[in-house]
């Protein structure tokens, strides 16, 4: 009844596309080294630009206003989708706990939101970031995101 419960269902349904999407892109009976499986990650989210762009205003803004019900009926109808990741993850890597799996998730998805914030420029600051003097603060998402998951999973591995 209200735009931000139709953004939480567009969300919703991202989320079940990029959870469809995971699962189709890795084999469970192959093992993957953590920068192997961090370069995948990163790509299979990129294709998923309005997932990150509804989760950069997900806890903000969407799941503030709404009503208790609207706001139940998302998590629950995204419940099974984040089960389903966090299965996945336990069966690419046998020594990461469910729990240290549902860490990886939220860890991973505010790393994504903050640098993917940080690093979609508008033209203004692109032309200031050609700036010989400024080139250095210019900033690509999928290296540093494949690298934050990287750190992220290390972390929780050992």
């Amino acid at each position: 009844s209200t735009k931000e419960e139709i953004f939480l269902e567009f969300l919703k349904q991202d989320l079940i596309k990029w959870r469809k999407d995971l699962v189709k892109s890795f084999d469970t009976k192959k093992k993957y080294s953590v920068s192997k499986f961090a370069q995948e990650w990163a790509r299979i989210l990129i294709k998923h630009k309005r997932l990150l762009e509804l989760l950069s205003i997900m806890f903000i803004y969407l799941e503030r206003n709404v009503s208790v019900e609207s706001f139940m009926d998302f998590k629950f109808g995204t419940k099974d989708e984040m089960e389903a990741v966090t299965n996945l993850l336990c069966e690419l890597f046998p020594k990461l706990s469910p729990e240290n799996a549902g860490k990886f998730i939220y860890l991973q998805m505010g790393s994504a939101v903050g640098l993917s914030q940080m690093t979609d420029y508008n033209d203004v600051q692109l032309d200031a970031l050609e700036h010989p003097e400024l080139c250095h603060l210019k900033a690509d998402f999928e290296p540093l995101y494949t690298s934050s998951v990287e750190y992220i999973m290390n972390g929780l591995l050992d």
